[in-house]
């Protein structure tokens, strides 16, 4: 049974209000927003009440050893994700990690070693016994040993079955847990296992023991096992578990916790005869907790940290900053910045971002983007018609009512000495008159269509883009508004102009747009193999960045026609980028993202897409992006003559399903983007038939 107790979260004084930045490097980038670090946080190791030790993705490592009062994050020069880990002391540990690497420590994180113990599998659970026996397993039966400290492994087989969690008790009892229910036992260190359990669909995400007889397994949709015989028979019983249950830890005097996803933590002072909820918020994911004695954490997604000192009666986070997305950051000055984001976030830095002040007003409303015309005068636009001024470099901001002119949703404002211009949904449309004492804002007259970019060359022109492949260039009468728009698949998110008169539009399916006329003719340049490019930044006519989702982040040095992907370590997709030049600059985006670079990123390899303009010689058919996919994808082609093509859709019998395209075509590199939202899951083929020629490559749908 669960009885619900009351629980007490201490929150610091400064949560969520000042973050002070430590300065660390992950290579490349300067975490400025959540810290310790705003990665997924996966596994870790707890020595005593003040030391400890935590990974996650993209090679995150921290340690504290003041009780999480500070962290120290280490760089450990791999960008694999660290998914488990395991320490015999503070000195010595190994780390599974993704596309079977392990990561390996001698002397507490000064210096890593990253071994290769399979192509691909993820190391999920791994193990280290003092002696120098160790154990890791992982994906699709992944199961390997060691006998010197994780220095070298061999692997073994047992079956083809997942695993998620290990546990042994010396170097020849042990038990793996994974998918499907599915335990397995040996009693000679791996050489082979009994299945002991397998009556279940649901995965198993931890197993643990407290004693030679008595043992736990937790899993998906609140799953418990139990185990009163040493792992021979497993019963499942009822607790009133729900969620995702993650991970387990045994604390003194008969209690465990177990906690997991939708931020749920269930605890028993009775080994199991009754559990309590101590915490439940969709708010959080927990990945893994650790404990020595009654002081231990908890920590999950997005660099979630919370420490408890008192067997979880009591928590505090050790994280700190703004999760709420931030969607927009603009500087006054190298020192000077602002950013802003949702449910009212705005910060502001006057040290170059190694402190951000969260400034507080009474606009709790999602804010979109910011615009400061010099070191004075300020706007940030937002839902509901939001529109924010300061009139004070951004130390004060104060709401203009502008509900007569609309209530939508504002996403983009750009400006020039005389006049700002305001875009968003519902063909909102806004210019302002710019004065010493503020703006005054009128209504514009465009079209119906949700606006997400502006770009004002003068107070009497500008393009908006936006959903549906909208590109309109608004001028002054006679000439009005030009409708300049593209395929409405692709929706457009950002547009950018350096001085030179050459600019640059980006948007769904990694769509890159080119203007070398001011924004008088648009052409489409590349699709890099992303879904979404959210921002765009030339710093002059040949170099600049694009950023989008997953956290991609590309950049070019020939305007635009070729590009190289970036690595950033992170999967949150980006916002909005800002750049003072080449080398310094901001990325923002989902879950509080604010990370700084001062060496543009560092370097990358070029996209395998993209080449070079280049007469075709011959019919390619190139491999679709995203594959799998959910639900859309887009299919690159090149056709060497101008003539009449068919692309055209099968399912795995053969069938046709649909046809991309039917007709005549010029040479050169053409796309399409195919939407499953129709179909099932399961395999497809797509052909391209002309030019006396037919290609095929097979595609994944997966929903």
């Amino acid at each position: 049974m669960i009885q619900k107790i009351s629980n007490h979260f201490k929150y610091f004084a400064g949560f969520f209000l000042v973050i002070t930045i430590s300065t660390f490097s992950q290579t490349n980038w300067i975490w400025q927003n959540p810290l310790p670090v705003g990665k997924n946080l996966n596994a870790g190791q707890a020595f005593d009440a003040q030391n400890c030790y935590i990974v996650g993705n993209a090679g995150a490592f921290i340690k504290t050893s003041d009780a999480g009062a500070n962290w120290q994050v280490i760089p450990t020069g791999t960008n694999n994700d660290l998914i488990s880990a395991s320490f015999i002391d503070m000195n010595t540990g190994i780390m599974g990690c993704s596309s079977g690497k392990i990561l390996r420590t001698s002397d507490g994180g000064n210096s890593f070693q990253l071994i290769t113990v399979d192509s691909v599998r993820d190391v999920k659970s791994i193990q280290l016994l003092p002696g120098g026996k160790a154990f890791a397993a992982g994906d699709k039966g992944l199961f390997l040993s060691s006998q010197d400290n994780g220095i070298t492994w061999s692997k073994g087989f047992f079956d083809t079955v997942s695993i998620a969690s290990l546990f042994f008790f010396d170097n020849n009892r042990g038990f793996l847990a994974g998918e499907s229910g599915s335990i397995y036992s040996t009693s000679n260190g791996g050489n082979s296992w009994k299945l002991v359990n397998s009556n279940i669909s649901l995965t198993i995400s931890k197993i643990l023991f407290t004693d030679n007889l008595n043992g736990w397994a937790f899993g998906r949709e609140g799953l418990a096992l139990k185990t009163v015989d040493g792992g021979i028979t497993w019963t499942k019983f009822n607790a009133g578990f729900y969620g995702w249950l993650k991970t387990a830890s045994i604390l003194p005097g008969n209690q465990i916790i177990t906690a997991g996803a939708p931020g749920v933590v269930f605890k028993t002072d009775n080994g199991g005869t009754t559990w309590n909820k101590i915490s439940d918020s969709s708010k959080f994911s927990f990945n893994y907790s650790t404990f020595s004695g009654d002081n231990g954490w908890v920590f999950g997604n997005n660099g979630l940290i919370m420490h408890t000192t008192d067997a979880g009666a009591n928590w505090e986070f050790q994280s700190e900053g703004s999760e709420n997305t931030i969607n927009s950051i603009d500087f006054l000055d190298p020192m000077i910045g602002t950013a802003v984001g949702d449910s009212g976030l705005i910060l502001r830095t006057e040290d170059g971002g190694d402190t951000w002040v969260r400034q507080f007003t009474d606009q709790m409303t999602n804010l979109n983007d910011l615009y400061f015309l010099d070191t004075i005068r300020g706007w940030i636009v937002g839902d509901d018609g939001t529109i924010l001024q300061t009139l004070d470099a951004g130390q004060n901001w104060v709401r203009q009512d502008i509900s007569h002119l609309t209530t939508d949703d504002l996403y983009s404002i750009e400006g020039t000495k005389r006049s700002n211009k305001v875009a968003g949904q519902n063909g909102a449309y806004l210019i302002s008159n710019n004065e010493p004492t503020g703006a005054t804002w009128g209504k514009g007259g465009t079209l119906f269509h949700t606006y997400r970019g502006i770009y004002s060359f003068s107070s009497r022109s500008a393009t908006l883009i936006g959903d549906g492949g909208t590109i309109l260039l608004m001028l002054s009468p006679p000439s009005g508004i030009i409708d300049q728009s593209i395929d409405s698949r692709f929706d457009l998110r950002d547009i950018y102009f350096p001085p030179g008169g050459i600019g640059w539009i980006v948007g769904k399916y990694g769509i890159v747009l080119k203007s070398t006329f001011l924004g008088g003719s648009w052409k489409i340049i590349d699709t890099l193999p992303v879904n979404w490019l959210n921002s765009v930044y030339f710093y002059d006519t040949l170099n600049g960045f694009t950023t989008g989702s997953f956290g991609s982040f590309y950049r070019t040095s020939n305007s635009g026609y070729d590009w190289v992907k970036v690595p950033t370590g992170v999967t949150n997709t980006f916002k909005k980028s800002y750049f003072f030049d080449q080398n310094n600059g901001w990325l923002v985006g989902t879950y509080g993202l604010l990370m700084k670079t001062t060496n543009g990123g560092g370097t990358g390899t070029p996209t395998s897409i993209d080449e070079k303009p280049a007469i075709p010689v011959s019919l390619e058919l190139q491999q679709n992006y995203p594959n799998p996919f959910n639900p859309v994808t887009t299919i690159n082609f090149v056709v060497p003559d101008a003539g009449n093509y068919r692309l055209t859709v099968y399912d795995i019998l053969g069938n046709e399903t649909g046809t991309l395209h039917e007709g005549f075509l010029g040479a050169g590199s053409h796309f399409v983007s195919f939407d499953g939202n129709n179909y099932a899951s399961g395999v497809y083929f797509y052909r391209l038939s002309g030019n006396g020629q037919n290609l095929v490559r097979k595609m994944v749908l997966l929903k």
